[in-house]
């Protein structure tokens, strides 16, 4: 292991206030003590708990790069060492302020070590290759961390860089089992614009060429003093074990009417992926208290994203019954599409019969798949129209 200590103390901190502290067992693989410290009331609501297994996985699983990213194991090769990666990186990441530092580097402080202020990523050419595997070799404990990227989440190849003092995320696409990729930045970069008709508050998507991979990129929407609090950690754990409390907890911290809003945008875009980890809450860093919704965001999974892998018959079938396929939220996209319609839609249905895609990007779409979404999503706007004056009896 990284340390030959099996026992070792850490404390979980907000900036510079200590919420808790924890003392973890490494050759058993299991957290031995647990200590609330003053700024407990500060922490994420999923974290407020006494189960210790939930803090476990946490820390092991949720917090750092998920063993799914695709690229995970090329990234790491047989040296991934999680408390080795604390130890070096404190569990920085740019999408809060929370950050977990061992006893013997109690003294270090936020404003030394925080990625808002002294933004610099040694990683980022090897976040996004498929052959690259990362140097820990100088990652030691006398060291500074080196980048945002270990623990940033989400499946897909992704970085954080710097450009003319602004903070970008650049993510790539997956492939599927087949080998065939996937066009999740096309899908991101078309259902942004989806979402600028329709919201006042998204993430704009841009599309380049970089290295003969097609990326998105997009603007950090958080800050030192602005944090992102997705639902999958807005709320005590046993909230989660009845999927009605839940939906109600969720309407009740976000709005009833934007979270109609949310799940009518992604029935109409064909979203399959609107998970707990991609829309939330922008909190105050300091105190966890709502500021107002995050913008809509990461819409890559929809938009036939997969349209690649239907081919021939068979595929034609399966493409014109897409819409069939369940949702995270929803039996089937349609069904999603018809429970959130409300009359106050009317506005929507009147812009989207306007609304045309239109590529302004550097980086061609693939032609096929461009005039086939334009046709499609067209359709759809046909079937919302259709479902509305059923729905509410008007012409």
């Amino acid at each position: 292991m990284y340390n030959s200590n099996v026992k070792k103390t850490y404390y979980f901190r907000n900036k510079d206030i200590d919420c808790f502290s924890f003392t973890y067992d490494i050759e058993n693989n299991k957290i031995i003590s647990f200590k609330k410290l003053e700024g407990f009331n500060f922490i994420i609501p999923y974290l407020k708990t006494d189960n210790l297994e939930i803090l476990k996985e946490y820390l092991l699983f949720d917090r750092p790069i998920p063993y799914s990213r695709k690229n995970f194991n090329v990234l790491f090769l047989k040296d991934y060492d999680i408390f080795k990666l604390y130890n070096t990186n404190f569990g920085l990441n740019l999408d809060d302020t929370f950050w977990i530092v061992s006893e013997d580097k109690k003294d270090l402080k936020w404003n030394k070590v925080n990625f808002y202020k002294n933004f610099h990523n040694d990683f980022s050419l090897e976040m996004l290759s498929d052959d690259k595997p990362l140097n820990l070799s100088n990652t030691t404990e006398v060291f500074l961390p080196s980048s945002p990227d270990l623990f940033t989440n989400g499946e897909l190849k992704k970085t954080w860089r710097k450009i003319n003092k602004k903070i970008y995320l650049y993510k790539s696409s997956s492939i599927s089992n087949q080998n065939i990729q996937y066009y999740e930045p096309f899908a991101e970069y078309l259902a942004s614009q989806v979402a600028s008709l329709l919201f006042n508050d998204y993430v704009k998507y841009d599309l380049i060429l970089e290295n003969n991979s097609i990326l998105n990129t997009c603007k950090i929407f958080t800050s030192e003093n602005i944090s992102y609090l997705p639902f999958s950690y807005a709320f005590m754990p046993n909230d989660y074990l009845d999927k009605n409390i839940l939906e109600e907890k969720i309407k009740n911290a976000y709005g009833k009417e934007q979270f109609e809003d949310l799940m009518l945008f992604d029935a109409l875009i064909l979203n399959i992926d609107r998970h707990l980890g991609n829309f939330g809450l922008l909190v105050s860093s300091n105190t966890q208290e709502k500021i107002k919704n995050a913008p809509i965001f990461d819409n890559g999974k929809s938009l036939i994203f997969d349209y690649k892998t239907y081919q021939g018959k068979v595929g034609k079938m399966h493409l014109n019954n897409y819409s069939s396929r369940p949702s995270k939220m929803c039996q089937s996209l349609d069904y999603q599409l018809e429970k959130f319609l409300s009359k106050r839609h009317i506005s929507w249905i009147q812009k989207l019969e306007k609304f045309e895609f239109k590529n302004l990007s550097n980086v061609t779409i693939d032609k096929n798949y461009f005039k086939f979404i334009k046709k499609f999503f067209k359709q759809r706007i046909i079937l919302l129209k259709k479902i509305y004056q059923k729905n509410f009896e008007v012409d």
